[in-house]
């Protein structure tokens, strides 16, 4: 939305395209970002917040999680920043769609592959 979000190291700046200037930067305390809004001119920054309801970003951003385990949250008040609506059934993602593929079996092997018992066997699987 006009802005360019650099993550570099320790900081993180956010620059106006349009103006060119950098309006925001944070420093990185142990795993988050902190911004001194003390140092900021209150005039320069017109909203600091992030709407967005997308179900589909909710449900890759906490794992891949069912839309029946994201409406819990919402309900219950877990997750700071979910949106408050609930979310309908979306489409299955690519990632859920292949990590609950099922494989079929093997075929039965008619011949013994070994020459005497506990003999060791290598299989490719």
């Amino acid at each position: 939305m006009g802005n360019k979000v650099e993550f570099v190291s320790k900081i993180c700046t956010v620059t106006n395209l349009v103006i060119g200037e950098v309006v925001l930067v944070a420093k990185r305390y142990k795993n988050i970002y902190v911004v001194d809004f003390e140092s900021l001119h209150s005039s320069d920054l017109s909203c600091l917040s992030v709407v967005d309801d997308d179900a589909e970003l909710w449900h890759r951003r906490l794992g891949h999680a069912s839309f029946t385990l994201l409406n819990k949250l919402v309900r219950k008040d877990l997750v700071r920043g979910l949106s408050k609506s609930s979310f309908k059934d979306h489409k299955v993602c690519d990632a859920c769609v292949k990590g609950k593929q099922v494989r079929s079996s093997f075929k039965t092997k008619k011949e013994v592959s070994t020459s005497r018992p506990l003999d060791l066997l290598h299989m490719d699987l």
